[in-house]
């Protein structure tokens, strides 16, 4: 029992703070404070293997003119993100159909490179083939609210492949749910990384010439210089957060290296998160929550705790 309620204490006491959110909700910087690196770890392998999300299963290739190989072809079509929630689809069974409705999504990739005379000028022309060619074709059971600016490639002006006249491509492919454990392209970000918040500290008063070289040996924004009513410089630590944790200072004098107390709050933790575009990053990092919480219950309730009461 006196694990339990140390474990209860512990979560209690962990605290979430959103620092900034930007490019319409797809990075996000965020601190949780009063947790242990296996547990900042754990929300990083989350995000990146066991969150879902959507990517191309199976393709069926009616018709591939193109110089490029079909499983080079497929490789590259394979690793195309799409924009589509992964929370209304089901995962697909080992042996069920990839055409089910509620498994699957299908999408139509029909080009061909118009052919030019044999005297003109543009006749070895090139016809690139972007992700905006890609068609939705729903299946009458999908939701009327799963319209084309829901189900789509997430961005529109990636390259698929290049046609010379009278080359063709047609192809039809199956997108299903999945976790990056199977594989990376079901990955949900592409960016999930923590570090701990550095700390920075003047032991003495840095001044003068010493303080403008200090300043230079931290990122912008780390260390700003002020000047006294006599016209002195003196270094101050502004914002040990913007650190980036390069060691130039170590280049510089003994003086101004043993100024210096860096180090590093252990149980704070800072998470930088950037989504592929499927879903923003505060949802991601809700199902990552989700995940590690299931997880929690089963093992607080395997040694024989209670559940403890809802504040």
């Amino acid at each position: 029992m006196e694990d339990c309620e140390e474990m209860i204490s512990l979560v209690q006491s962990i605290s979430v703070e959103i620092q900034q959110i930007e490019d319409q909700g797809m990075t996000m910087e965020f601190d949780v404070v009063g947790i242990m690196a296996s547990v900042a770890n754990a929300i990083r392998r989350a995000l990146l293997v066991e969150v879902p999300s959507m990517a191309p299963e199976t393709i069926m290739l009616q018709q591939n003119k193109s110089v490029m190989q079909d499983e080079v072809l497929g490789h590259r079509i394979g690793l195309i993100p799409f924009k589509a929630d992964p929370r209304k689809f089901k995962f697909r069974a080992l042996k069920a159909k990839t055409d089910h409705p509620d498994v699957a999504l299908l999408f139509e990739l029909k080009v061909t490179a118009p052919k030019q005379p044999l005297k003109s000028e543009k006749r070895f022309t090139n016809t690139k083939v972007y992700t905006k060619d890609f068609k939705w074709i729903p299946h009458h059971e999908h939701s009327p609210l799963m319209d084309e600016s829901a189900i789509r490639p997430v961005s529109e002006e990636i390259l698929v492949n290049i046609l010379r006249p009278s080359q063709e491509m047609d192809l039809r492919i199956h997108v299903v749910k999945g976790i990056g454990k199977d594989h990376i392209k079901f990955c949900p970000v592409s960016l999930a990384s923590y570090r701990m918040l550095p700390t920075i500290a003047l032991r003495w008063p840095v001044e003068g010439e010493d303080a403008a070289r200090l300043q230079a040996c931290f990122s912008p924004g780390v260390i700003t210089i002020d000047v006294n009513e006599e016209g002195v410089q003196s270094a101050r630590v502004a914002d040990p957060r913007k650190d980036s944790g390069s060691q130039n200072y170590l280049r510089e004098s003994k003086r101004i290296v043993s100024a210096l107390d860096i180090g590093t709050e252990k149980d704070h933790f800072v998470f930088s998160i950037e989504s592929i575009g499927a879903l923003n990053v505060v949802a991601l990092v809700k199902e990552a929550s989700i995940i590690l919480k299931s997880r929690c219950e089963y093992h607080y309730l395997s040694i024989g705790c209670q559940q403890p009461e809802a504040k």
